[in-house]
């Protein structure tokens, strides 16, 4: 057991977390199978590395939970909704509640933004610009923050 332990902290200390970092994930994750590093170098491949990975892993360990092929998906589904692939990791980086939400809930977050109009190359760009726009608030209140703008504007505009 502690020869895993021990196997993984050299790995990330390799790969440049910090070592008040190390400690957490080690803490938040049983890695029997190996999974951890696996993860981590798929992140890598989004250009998310050392302390920026750390901080969002330790920010969100959900994404911890998810296989790596969920987390692809939820790649794939940025970028046909415009997202460029370069990028991903920003997004990552900046709100990695986008990439611990569920498929469902991800899309009824693209479908939030595609019903008011921003579709394409504009929904990349204010992802790119604002990632916690897509990750930050619930559903529940960007319904009502657009329904409080949207009466404002009528009231002022009668």
């Amino acid at each position: 057991m502690f020869s895993g332990v021990s196997s993984t902290c050299r790995w990330l200390k390799c790969n440049r977390f910090p070592v008040s970092k190390i400690g957490k994930l080690i803490y938040m994750v049983e890695d029997h199978e190996g999974n951890l590093q696996a993860k981590i170098e798929w992140f890598r491949s989004i250009n998310l590395r050392g302390k920026e990975l750390a901080a969002v892993l330790t920010r969100e360990p959900r994404i911890l939970e998810a296989r790596v092929a969920v987390l692809k998906e939820r790649v794939e589904i940025l970028l046909k909704s415009g997202v460029r692939s370069d990028w991903i990791g920003w997004v990552a980086k900046r709100s990695p509640r986008v990439f611990a939400c569920s498929k469902v809930e991800l899309e009824e977050r693209i479908a939030f933004y595609t019903n008011l109009g921003v579709v394409g190359d504009e929904f990349g760009t204010m992802v790119y610009n604002f990632p916690a726009s897509l990750g930050h608030f619930s559903l529940e209140e960007m319904y009502a923050k657009v329904w409080c703008v949207s009466s404002l504007i009528s009231f002022l505009c009668t």
